[in-house]
């Protein structure tokens, strides 16, 4: 299982990857962002291009700026469908520990979901109506994040059976040693 600070790491390093698409799917220019947050445009400049790496507390100002915009502009569904896709979306962390393939899957799953963005962000700087945007955001994005979350639950139901099996087994041999069988002495006291 990974580790919150690794966590943290990957949300970091996806935010960063994605700034310039968030902000560009938000619709504001490098200077809007950095006047919400305080900072120079040259800041954002630099960690939208990686020259500087971006530290927790600017991820968790920049998240707090975003998580503001959507609640207080609902009818931006895009930014919110993003943000959560990019930087929320935690399935099969577990299990990319458990299957090399499976982390390879996730990696390039991952690329496509980066490219969807730039795509989407690029698409609401044209003069296109927000139902058109969601509509290409619905298109690009929901069979790369549906895809993963069948494979979860694939996954799951195998270990789910491979659980049920050994739980059989010992309860056979549970039944045939009936006192090793913690239940049976419960009943016995």
């Amino acid at each position: 299982m990974t580790n919150n600070k690794q966590d943290m790491q990957i949300k970091i390093q996806r935010l960063q990857k994605n700034l310039y698409s968030i902000r560009k799917i938000a619709g504001w220019k490098a200077k809007d962002l950095a006047n919400r947050l305080g900072v120079t445009k040259q800041t954002i400049s630099n960690l939208e291009t990686g020259k500087v790496k971006m530290t927790q507390v600017q991820y968790i100002a920049i998240r707090a700026v975003f998580e503001y915009e959507i609640a207080s502009n609902p009818n931006n569904v895009v930014l919110a469908k993003v943000i959560s896709i990019l930087l929320d979306d935690e399935t099969n962390q577990d299990e990319e520990e458990q299957n090399k393939d499976y982390i390879k899957t996730q990696e390039e799953n991952d690329e496509k979901i980066d490219d969807a963005v730039e795509i989407i962000a690029t698409t609401s700087s044209s003069k296109i109506s927000d139902e058109q945007l969601l509509a290409v955001t619905d298109a690009l994005l929901d069979p790369l994040v549906k895809e993963p979350i069948r494979q979860t639950k694939e996954i799951h139901k195998q270990v789910m059976k491979m659980t049920d099996d050994l739980f059989d087994l010992t309860g056979s041999m549970f039944g045939s040693l009936g006192w090793l069988d913690p239940m049976s002495r419960k009943r016995r006291r």
